[in-house]
Parts: structure tokens; sequence; C-alpha cells
């Protein structure tokens, strides 16, 4: 059985909330189960390349189909994409234009 670890989601507007969550959850469902919208028109596919967040801390590694979406100073930034983005130990999810799901 998997530790759970702590995710740190800080909002455009400085507001820091904190989640637990299992290894190998993405940011997109992290997001989900946070009550916020990842953004984007594909719910969560991988097709659509909107759901942008900043990453800090330890995740996988960004493969071509994710970097396609991503231009070259936004990945020297540390943004990734929710969808594509796993979790495997406490990190920092940056959201500036995210909006809280209803």
């Amino acid at each position: 059985m998997s530790e759970q670890f702590r995710v740190k989601i800080i909002q455009a507007d400085g507001n820091e909330t904190y989640f637990w969550t299992l290894p190998g959850k993405n940011v997109h469902q992290i997001l989900e189960m946070a009550g916020l919208d990842a953004g984007g028109s594909c719910s969560g596919q991988g097709t659509c390349g909107k759901c942008k967040v900043r990453i800090e801390g330890q995740v996988n590694q960004m493969d071509s189909s994710e970097r396609q979406y991503l231009m070259p100073e936004e990945i020297r930034n540390g943004m990734r994409l929710a969808c594509y983005c796993t979790v495997r130990e406490e990190v920092g999810i940056y959201l500036d234009t995210i909006e809280p799901g209803y």
C-alpha cells in the first residue's frame, strides 16, 4: 500500500491550499479532487494542450506528446500539462489562470 503525500496548490491570488494524494495521480485528477477546474476542453484526455500549470517537485519526465503543446520558454519555466504530469512525491502546483470548479 502506497503512502499518501501532501500537495500544495498555489492559486494566482497567492492563496495556498494543501491536499493529500497517492503517488501516481496526475495533476488534472488532483485539481479535480480539490474542486478546481484544470482547464482545457478535452476533460484530461491529453488532446487539447490547454491545462498548463507550473510544477515544482518530483514528477514524471516530459514525453514528446506533452512537449508538442508547450513552448520552449514554458518548458524552461517549469510548465507542464496537468493531464500528462504524474506526481511522485510532495509537489507545488502553481495556477495562473485556473478558476474554481462548480
